[in-house]
């Protein structure tokens, strides 16, 4: 949360992959 945009939207998708639905859905959607 306190990284930028940038590393945020990289997150989303790692996180996606990984398993984190919850943050993954909150920042994708």
């Amino acid at each position: 949360m306190l990284q930028p945009k940038k590393v945020k939207y990289r997150k989303m998708f790692r996180g996606k992959n990984r398993g984190n639905a919850k943050r993954g859905a909150e920042i994708a959607f």
